[in-house]
């Protein structure tokens, strides 16, 4: 991020935040040339040095509103000196009389239009007004003195809508400083709000003939079109890949589309592999998987394969461990108790993964080891309801009620706006009644219950 200070705010505007703390103008603008003191004083009136000077000073100390009429004063005297409608303008601007500001920097433009300090201060009116149309122009003047101002620009840009110019800015600066992960998270939110798949489609055809030797364009490209189910095309990126590249994973990427369509399978498992083990790019990871899940779907006996990518190839990324934790609760619960199980002796206090665990002991109705599991979470995370209400489960399939009541009752008194959880509670706490034949409590529970049913979400 550059060092000027409005690539700051852009960030902030873009996402919606403003925070423009009291000091920072001060400390980045204050310093500015003299050279406008310097030009237009020369051997002015005494009286006029007097005031103007006072100005400084009142400014100084942040009395805007004296410093002001200092300065009016000035201007009776000399009506035509650019630098007191100068610094009319920063204290305008630092009172928020924010149509006087612009009306007397404008002034000054007119006299010093490529003048930097004079551009900044107009282009803060417009920022902090939120006046983008007004701004760009001033941004694009600025980008002369300084490149920093492109990353201004194409947030700019972004906010009016102008996508195209957008990524030609950011383009412009990464041209002159290289990558960057916030130029390459505001191209892609660029490419978000645009909803456009030309204009996406476009950057990444540049990429590969701006730089060809890089795989990862190629790879792109192909997911790309694979998302617009384009499969032809992805196919003619991966041809021109092995055509520059004939050992290139990255083209494996359509070819594995190619193989399913085919129905040659062994081929496509073959390909998915190779793009996994190749790829830094989680999104196109994701994608082969649940493809690879698809297919196991459809043809159990690739379930190995799957299984033995998903631990051994992509063990390290969560994500995958994720997905493979997910397909094995779908598809074989105790594998995946096994599976948690195993990820749980080398993370115990792993929160998640407790919860996963203790869950899957409830089903399999292991209550004494969901109540042993629960009572050691517990002592890790005491104010966590989840585990208080897998207790009381155990609790009340263990035929011991009036403890499931009290674990559900202290749990209640942890959880805060979980409404799914808070039925659980309550329908924990009306079965463990039904079965301490309690009928007052049972209705009192009931009616709990269809209160919280009929509760707006």
């Amino acid at each position: 991020m550059k060092a000027g200070l409005f690539t700051y705010y852009s960030l902030l505007m873009l996402f919606g935040i403003v925070f423009i703390p009291k000091s920072t103008f001060a400390q980045v603008r204050e310093p500015l040339k003299d050279t406008l003191v310097q030009d237009d004083l020369g051997n002015v009136e005494d009286q006029f040095q007097e005031y103007f000077f006072e100005a400084l000073a009142q400014k100084g100390i942040e009395n805007h509103e004296k410093a002001i009429t200092a300065l009016l004063q000035c201007k009776k005297i000399s009506p035509q000196k650019s630098i007191v409608d100068f610094e009319l303008g920063k204290n305008y601007k630092a009172l928020k009389e924010y149509g006087k500001a612009e009306a007397s920097l404008k002034k000054v433009l007119q006299e010093r239009p490529n003048d930097k300090d004079v551009l900044s201060e107009i282009y803060e009116v417009y920022y902090l007004t939120q006046d983008y149309q007004k701004a760009i122009p001033i941004a694009e003047s600025l980008a002369k003195h300084s490149v920093n101002y492109y990353e201004d620009l194409a947030n700019l840009y972004g906010l009016t809508q102008q996508y195209e110019k957008a990524l030609n800015a950011i383009d412009a600066i990464d041209e002159r400083e290289g990558y960057s992960d916030y130029r390459e998270a505001l191209r892609n939110k660029i490419f978000s709000e645009a909803k456009d798949p030309e204009l996406l489609e476009a950057y990444l055809k540049k990429e590969i003939e701006q730089f060809p030797d890089v795989e990862e364009h190629y790879l792109e490209l192909m997911h790309f079109y694979s998302k617009q189910d384009e499969i032809e095309k992805a196919y003619q990126i991966a041809e021109d890949l092995q055509r520059r590249k004939p050992n290139s994973s990255a083209a494996h990427f359509a070819l594995y589309k190619k193989y399913l369509t085919a129905y040659e399978d062994e081929k496509a498992i073959a390909s998915m592999r190779i793009v996994l083990e190749n790829t830094k790019n989680e999104t196109l990871k994701k994608t082969i998987i649940q493809d690879l899940v698809q297919l196991v779907k459809e043809k159990p006996e690739y379930e190995p394969q799957l299984i033995k990518i998903l631990e051994d190839e992509l063990a390290p990324k969560v994500q995958s461990d994720e997905i493979l934790g997910e397909y094995l609760v779908k598809n074989d619960e105790n594998e995946a108790y096994n599976h948690y199980l195993n990820r749980l002796k080398n993370d115990p206090n792993n929160f998640d993964l407790l919860k996963k665990v203790i869950h899957l002991e409830i089903k399999q109705q292991k209550f004494e080891t969901a109540l042993k599991r629960s009572n050691s979470a517990l002592e890790f995370f005491p104010s966590q309801p989840f585990f208080y209400y897998y207790k009381g489960v155990a609790l009340r399939n263990l035929s011991k009620p009036n403890l499931a009541v009290d674990s559900f009752q202290e749990g209640l008194e942890y959880l805060l706006e979980n409404k799914e959880l808070e039925l659980y509670f309550y329908e924990g706490m009306q079965e463990s009644y039904k079965t301490l034949s309690n009928p007052v409590k049972v209705k009192e529970y009931q009616q709990k219950i269809e209160a919280l049913k009929n509760k707006n979400p």
